[in-house]
């Protein structure tokens, strides 16, 4: 009975994909787990909290190009012809670029000045961040290819090199003794890694160039860019900005211990992302409100028993598991790790939910997107005295985008009366 049934589920699509994509997100985030207690022991806590920030600004500053990649994703998605979908990618890219360029200037230029306001060791790692911005907005094009395609063996196998290549060489950097800037010099090498394996599996598909398109269309594909960048960028904010925010209140020490706590709640949203990014390729405009539903309530399931699981073993087991996972250094402040992986588990309903509406091109969300990150902003502007404070900000707005969203969502999933 339970092999038939696993088997009808195999056969679905949705389900396969997702089995695909879920096998791999649990090598990727052991991979990037093990990345962070590794460096906790190889670097001062200080240092640590250095690395961990990089790479929250990365994760940031990388969505400001998410506009460009779901873009990506929905014209690999919804192009009948393969030169055109082609032509969109090599538009969209090129103006990526341009932007791209000008954050990497800004970096330099500014790169003394952020690393004093965030008491970062040195400057120089925000030079690093810069290129390995530039060099993941041209991976990014190529991985949203590879996900519109549905080609998801190719894109774990690029996600799996880049993770097992940024634990290896970040601590190898660290090892030489270059200390934080030798974690970021690896990270940037493993990345170039990735990069270089998805360019050779794009290298046929990905060959267009911009005149194959009309200045209409490409304003028509430049005009979802924003609506996207907003919509994913209001994930990221959910769950990926308190370390900046407790970075920017607290002293380093305290910063670099709450960025081990906060490494392990995020566990919840490397386990889910996976169906969000199947919903994504899978719902298109043209589907029904029947196959739309039938989409999204898989991916909710999903989510549901994958993420649900690891957040009630955190609840009830908060001390044993930040011991197991980071080490007995940062055992003082387990006591936020029910807040954050609560937190963190309801920025994944929220994901997925925005990830449907970005589907459907609903902009209806922005609104949304601005309002709720507005109630953060406030949150965090009148109670920042605590890292426990800024904990229980981020689940209050996690609990509101999460019903928010899929209140906004609810009425593409239910039939309309005859």
């Amino acid at each position: 009975m339970v092999i038939r049934s696993l088997r009808r589920a195999w056969q679905d699509p949705f389900y396969r994909h997702s089995a695909v994509l879920f096998s791999a997100s649990l090598i990727v985030a052991f991979l990037n787990y093990l990345l962070h207690p590794i460096l906790a022991r190889m670097l001062p806590l200080h240092e640590f909290g250095d690395v961990e920030a990089l790479l929250a600004l990365y994760g940031m500053l990388a969505t400001l190009m998410s506009g460009f990649s779901i873009a990506t994703v929905h014209a690999s998605v919804n192009c009948e012809d393969k030169a055109e979908c082609s032509a969109v990618v090599a538009s969209l890219q090129k103006t990526a670029l341009i932007l791209i360029g000008s954050v990497f200037l800004v970096l330099v230029i500014s790169s003394r000045f952020l690393a004093s306001q965030l008491h970062f060791s040195s400057a120089w790692l925000f030079v690093v961040l810069g290129v390995i911005l530039f060099a993941n907005t041209l991976q990014s094009f190529r991985m949203s290819y590879l996900q519109g395609q549905r080609m998801f063996p190719t894109m774990s196998i690029a996600n799996i090199i880049s993770s097992g290549g940024r634990l290896a060489l970040a601590a190898l950097g660290v090892w030489v003794g270059w200390h934080a800037f030798g974690a970021a010099v690896g990270i940037l090498c493993a990345l170039l890694i990735s990069l270089a394996f998805t360019s050779w599996k794009t290298r046929h598909a990905l060959t267009a160039h911009t005149q194959g398109l009309g200045k209409e269309r490409v304003r028509e594909e430049l005009s979802l860019v924003g609506f996207f960048a907003i919509s994913t960028i209001f994930v990221t904010i959910l769950y990926n900005t308190d370390i900046i925010v407790v970075k920017r209140f607290f002293a380093p020490d305290v910063a670099g211990l709450y960025s081990g706590i906060s490494t392990i709640a995020n566990i919840v949203l490397f386990l889910t992302s996976s169906f969000a990014a199947v919903l994504l390729s899978s719902v298109k405009r043209s589907h029904n409100v029947d196959e739309r539903r039938r989409a999204f309530m898989k991916a909710i399931k999903l989510i549901g028993g994958g993420g649900g699981v690891f957040t009630i073993v955190c609840l009830i087991f908060a001390a044993p598991i930040t011991t197991l996972l980071m080490g007995s250094r940062y055992l003082g402040m387990a006591y936020l790790l029910p807040w954050l992986v609560t937190a963190f588990f309801f920025s994944s309903l929220a994901n997925v939910c925005i990830n449907f509406a970005i589907a459907l091109r609903q902009k209806g969300l922005i609104p949304l997107a601005l309002c709720v990150s507005f109630v953060l902003v406030t949150l965090i502007a009148f109670r920042h005295g605590s890292p426990l404070e800024i904990a229980q900000n981020y689940l209050i707005v996690n609990i509101l985008a999460a019903i928010g969203t899929g209140i906004f969502i609810s009425r593409h999933l239910i039939p309309e009366k005859t």
